[in-house]
């Protein structure tokens, strides 16, 4: 069987861990699987994925790197604007 999962990003997060759950079981199982997301061509998952995952990224974030979890300021100390307290923009939710 082939599965397509559709997730925005494979970022450091819950839905990000389900996904890549899911997709690796499927694939050790057998199953073809595809994993689509709307990040830029270069992004890396953040969790290991099987080897057999055809992993096809859409670049359609606009450009917009994801957001990475760090601290409680404004302005981390790791070369990025922390956006933790800004609003979240409207994307997509996580679509099986």
């Amino acid at each position: 069987m082939h599965i397509a999962f559709v997730i925005p990003n494979l970022g450091p997060g819950g839905a990000e861990r389900v996904a890549s759950l899911l997709c690796n079981y499927w694939a050790a199982q057998g199953h073809s699987v595809s994993l689509v997301t709307f990040e830029a061509a270069h992004a890396e998952p953040f969790y290991a994925l099987h080897y057999t995952i055809a992993v096809h990224r859409l670049e359609a974030l606009g450009g917009q790197p994801r957001r990475e979890p760090c601290c409680e300021s404004r302005t981390a100390d790791h070369g990025h604007r922390c956006s933790r307290g800004a609003p979240k923009p409207t994307r997509p939710g996580t679509t099986l």
